[in-house]
Formats: structure tokens, C-alpha cells, sequence
């Protein structure tokens, strides 16, 4: 391999985002072309339609509690497609989902925040392209939905991928799922730092289940930016486990 000398860290980020993307990072660390992944919190399948792209002969699992979700989810059509209408958690109970109209992909067991400062839906509409008042009129609608354990319901076999997007919910998800933690290669979830839901996360938050099965943080593979006051609301974030 020729040697490369690079003159700052700028131009080692430009040859990174030359070379990857959250897909090439990803089969770089899963190495078979079937894969079982467990994507919880599927909303309409815009993951799943990820993953099968990337792994057409994949095993994709969807969990996906909200019912206008699940039954569009369940129009993808892929006989290694398994679909789930339950969230998960660390308990096996009937618990309350928050509906949030106007953004459905927000909703989840998180309550949206009314008085946050962060929120650029609240605090500044025309940048988010609504009126005032009109995000905070179509929010927190509770309906109650089924959670299970992940560890009560899995069968045990090796996990490639466990990819969470639950709105602040992943902390519930790991502890119900260490006994899965075990057998999986690769945590790939969202991270809300922001004041958006009723309650804050941390990596410390999700790491002190991580860490004690191994895991590591492999990649930052997406910021977000807020507009309004320079901070990062969220980050999706992939941990690997060490050999």
C-alpha cells in the first residue's frame, strides 16, 4: 500500500467520507451477506428498506408498536422479514405511547417536552415550516401499546445487528436485552442529547449497559446540528464488540 501523508485532520475527513458511509462501515464489520439484524422501532420500514439493500438475503426482525406504523410496515413483502407489533422494554406489560401528529416519527414512550428550549418546532416554527403553536396543539397523544423483554422473546441465536431508533427508550431496551447482548456483533442506535423529550440521555446512559458486554464505540456516523443555538441535539452511533 502506497503511504499517505496527510497535512492536517481535515484532509484525513476528506478521505474518510471518500472511502465510507454508514453502509461501508457496517459491512466492514459484518462478515456474512445474511445477516440477522433486529431493527426496533422500524416506523414505516425506511431502515428495513436500508438493510435489505445493503443485505438482500438479510434477516430483518421489525419491532414497531404503533398500528398506523406496523400496518404499513407489514406491506414491504420479503419472506426473511419478520414483523413484530410490540415495543420492547424491561418489562412484559401494557405500557403508554406517545402520538405526536404532527411528527409522527417522533412518537414513542418518551413524553415530547413542552417547555423546551431546544425544540426549533417550538421555538422558532417558520424554520420548521409551521405556525406558531401548531407542533405543541398535535403532540403527546397516548395510546397504549405491548411491550415485551427482548430476552423473553428471543430465541437465543446470534444477533449481527440491533439497531434501535426509540425516541430515548434504548436505555429500557438494554436492560431488558442482556442476555441478547451476549450473542450480538453490533449496536447501531440513535443518542438524544437535547431537551426535546421530558428526559436526557448521555452515552454514559447506554454505555454502562454496553461496555460491561464488551462493546465499543466504533463510529459517530451522523450529527445533527441545531440551527438556533450551535449545539448537537443528536448523533446515531455504532458500537462493536471486541473479539
Amino acid at each position: 500500500m502506497d503511504e499517505v501523508n496527510y497535512k492536517n485532520n481535515f484532509e484525513r475527513t476528506l478521505d474518510y467520507l471518500y472511502k465510507f458511509d454508514r453502509e461501508k462501515v457496517l459491512k466492514s464489520l459484518i462478515d456474512t451477506d445474511t445477516p440477522t439484524i433486529l431493527d426496533v422501532g422500524s416506523n414505516v420500514g425506511q431502515t428495513l428498506r436500508e438493510f435489505k439493500k445493503w443485505w438482500p438475503k438479510s434477516y430483518v426482525h421489525c419491532f414497531e408498536p404503533l398500528p398506523e406504523f406496523y400496518d404499513e410496515l407489514i406491506k414491504f413483502g420479503d419472506d426473511r422479514v419478520y414483523y413484530w407489533n410490540y415495543g420492547l422494554g424491561n418489562e412484559n406489560k401494557t405500557d403508554k405511547f406517545y402520538y405526536h401528529k404532527i411528527q409522527p416519527m417522533l412518537s414513542g414512550f418518551e413524553k415530547l417536552n413542552t417547555e423546551s428550549k431546544d425544540s426549533v418546532a417550538i421555538n422558532e416554527p417558520k424554520l420548521a415550516g409551521m405556525k406558531d403553536g401548531e407542533f405543541l396543539d398535535n403532540i403527546n397523544d397516548e395510546v397504549s401499546v405491548e411491550v415485551q423483554r427482548l430476552d423473553d422473546i428471543w430465541d437465543g441465536s446470534k444477533v449481527h445487528i440491533l439497531k434501535m431508533d426509540t425516541q430515548g427508550w434504548e436505555t429500557e431496551i438494554l436492560k431488558g436485552a442482556q442476555e441478547t447482548l451476549e450473542r450480538t456483533e453490533v449496536v447501531l442506535t440513535e443518542l438524544n442529547f437535547y431537551d426535546l423529550y421530558e428526559s436526557r440521555k448521555s452515552f454514559s446512559s447506554i454505555e454502562k449497559y454496553l461496555l460491561p458486554k464488551g462493546f465499543r464505540l466504533y463510529d459517530i456516523s451522523h450529527i445533527s446540528k441545531n440551527p438556533m443555538n450551535g449545539r448537537t441535539d443528536w448523533v446515531d452511533v455504532i458500537y462493536k464488540k471486541e473479539k
